[in-house]
């Protein structure tokens, strides 16, 4: 027999909820949720070079369920998850645009990929110029 059972496990998720809208409400969520979560360490095993062969992930995802190390989010928290993260990549992306403004590296990645691209040395000093032209006016 297995331990915990589904219905130990459903009664110890659901412990902390109203009882009219428990968090799990069959063995099937519990079921989604404890390999959803085993994916999820077979993924962190595969890139961290981890794991041990005894502890197998869906064994693992069932006691973190069962210990309360891993809880399932009920839909406002995967709402709020999904804004956190959301907000977090598009704060990512400005950073990144902004550190290849900085460096000059989006135009030499856009000139790297065309085949017909020469250099004009003359051009690019005039940039320059102009930048240390623009820092110096700001400076005063």
């Amino acid at each position: 027999m297995l331990h915990p059972s589904y219905l130990e496990l459903m009664e110890k998720i659901n412990a902390g909820c109203d009882e009219d809208n428990p968090l799990v409400k069959s063995r099937y969520s519990v079921v989604l949720a404890a390999a959803r979560r085993a994916r999820q360490i077979t993924e962190i095993e595969e890139l961290t070079g981890t794991g041990d062969p005894k502890n197998k992930p869906l064994s693992q995802a069932v006691r973190e369920l069962y210990n309360g190390t891993t809880r399932i989010l009920n839909e406002e928290e995967i709402a709020e998850e999904d804004a956190k993260i959301e907000e977090l990549q598009r704060v990512n992306r400005e950073l990144i645009k902004a550190q290849q403004a900085a460096t000059g590296y989006g135009k030499w990645a856009k000139a790297e990929e065309s085949e017909d691209v020469e250099i004009d040395a003359e051009e690019d000093a005039e940039d320059i110029g102009d930048a240390e032209e623009t820092a110096e006016e700001k400076d005063e």
